[in-house]
């Protein structure tokens, strides 16, 4: 807290010399957004559109949460993200005090009692697609300029994303960066930038993220980003979907946080140990979970012997009487460790009083080493990719065909 002591002292000075806020309900969200300074983590909502965020091999992407994600670094404060499918919904987190931040392709106007942070990036508007109307997302917040173009005959599509548009069936009015994604540039219209929203009276959250907008450190990393592509409508996590689909006892989401938390989905690494594969097998528990000779550099061998021994792992915890809802950190850590380790833990932190049928808040206090954080960032990556698949469903749902795509399938 002495490091912050300058914000402290600014909002002194500004307090003498201006008097109190108006209205009085600024100064308590502020007040608010101190006790999260002190204590808690930044509540962040997020809505996946093209260039914010996307998933590549488990590997979450996109220059906004990148961006956010250094200044958490640079300021030991942790974000707790959640998800939304469209710009209303984000800033609707916002306002009703759900989120701290919303981070999106949200233009620094329209945003009514919100404030808007320093640029994230600037761009050019352009028009691409056949002649006639021109679509912008569903729930957009539209700036002033846009309304008052009546040349472009807008209308409001039905998906809530720049990332669903259908440019070659209808006309959309889109950031350059945007339809260049799709192939194409399009006619420019307007310059135009992208913000992050916050509330007004959050003035410490507003000031260090504007600070670190204007950063050099993110200019380069908006240069860095502007030189990768990125998915469109693409809404898997890994080029291994189809292998971690349909499994009974494991979802896609932590199939795919286990399998980028041991080898970054790199087929042919070999660990130290000798762990080979997507899934990091040691050759020998392999063997005895395949009853036979495997290739573990195969992706469908090692995926199959795996799963076989996360279900040994999960019968091994079902056992010892750990109950389902509580028995994936156990099954996590076991993988990473061996089951052993995280069984001498459970019966020590017995001993010391923690519940030994529950992880979190539990047994995790015992056992402290790998396995321990190995489970957590699992855990942790599991809930990202959830989040961000449901925020893209949503939208994909919402995503219906245009009305020249309509006309041409009659």
């Amino acid at each position: 807290m002495i490091k912050h002591w300058r914000w402290w002292m600014t909002l002194v000075v500004v307090t003498l010399v201006v008097g109190s806020p108006n209205p009085a309900v600024e100064l308590e969200r502020t007040a608010d957004w101190t006790e999260v300074w002190m204590e808690g983590p930044v509540r962040a909502v997020v809505v996946p559109d093209f260039g914010v965020m996307h998933v590549r091999d488990g590997k979450i992407e996109g220059y906004d949460v990148q961006i956010l994600e250094m200044w958490s670094r640079s300021t030991g404060h942790p974000i707790h993200w959640t998800y939304a499918a469209s710009v209303a919904e984000a800033l609707e987190a916002v306002r009703s005090g759900q989120a701290d931040v919303a981070l999106g392709p949200i233009p620094p106007d329209a945003l009514g009692d919100l404030q808007p942070t320093s640029a994230v990036r600037r761009f050019t508007w352009v028009r691409v697609g056949p002649e006639g109307a021109t679509m912008v997302p569903n729930g957009y917040p539209k700036p002033l300029w846009i309304l008052q173009a009546d040349s472009l005959a807008l209308q409001v599509a039905q998906s809530p994303m720049f990332r669903f548009a259908d440019p070659d069936s209808v006309g959309w009015l889109m950031p350059k960066y945007v339809a260049e994604s799709f192939g194409t540039r399009g006619t420019s219209i307007a310059k135009g930038s992208m913000h992050w929203a916050v509330r007004p009276g959050d003035s410490l959250l507003t000031a260090e993220l504007n600070s670190h907008l204007r950063s050099r450190k993110v200019k380069r990393t908006l240069g860095a980003w502007s030189r990768q592509s990125a998915p469109r409508r693409d809404t898997s996590l890994s080029r291994f979907d189809a292998q971690l689909t349909g499994h009974d006892h494991w979802d896609r989401a932590t199939l795919t946080a286990l399998i980028f938390t041991e080898s970054r989905f790199n087929t042919g690494i070999v660990s130290p140990a000798g762990a080979t594969g997507l899934m990091q097998l040691i050759p020998s528990t392999a063997e005895r979970m395949n009853r036979g000779p495997v290739d573990l550099t195969d992706p469908a061998q090692n995926i199959r012997v795996g799963l076989r021994y996360l279900r040994y792992l999960d019968l091994f915890w079902h056992d010892r009487g750990v109950p389902p809802e509580e028995r994936l950190p156990f099954v996590m850590a076991s993988y990473n460790t061996g089951p052993a380790p995280v069984e001498r833990a459970q019966k020590k932190a017995a001993k010391e009083g923690y519940d030994p049928l529950i992880w979190f808040g539990n047994v995790d206090q015992i056992a402290r080493g790998p396995g321990s954080h190995y489970a957590r960032k699992t855990a942790y990556l599991s809930r990202q990719y959830r989040g961000y698949l449901s925020a893209l469903r949503q939208a994909a749902r919402a995503a219906t065909p245009s009305p020249a795509a309509k006309t041409e399938s009659k």
